[in-house]
């Protein structure tokens, strides 16, 4: 599924100059977050909603939310390590 918006915003700033911005947005659903972050190796994947700027993982994902927290695990392999596996975590803030 591809969410995409081209818009354009004209505005006058604090000098009364007319100013325009032309935007391209690529939106996603968690669906294509979560295939996307499992191809890349990722395993744990987890996905809360967002209370504009409150992150927090005790929020689950509803479709009120404008903003979600993903976070995602991969394990890395380490040679120099005693071939021990790692946990390092992402995260990643979307914006709506």
């Amino acid at each position: 599924m591809t969410l995409r918006d081209h818009n354009t915003a004209v505005f006058e700033d604090d000098s009364g100059n007319k100013k325009e911005i032309k935007s391209n947005e690529r939106y996603y659903v968690s669906s294509e977050i979560t295939w996307m972050l499992k191809s890349l190796g990722y395993r744990k994947i987890d996905i809360f909603g967002a209370k504009l700027g409150a992150y927090s993982r005790k929020d689950e994902l509803t479709p009120e939310d404008f903003e979600i927290l993903i976070v995602a695990e991969k394990r890395w392999f380490n040679l120099m390590a005693n071939r021990l596996n790692t946990k390092r975590k992402v995260f990643i803030r979307v914006f709506g």
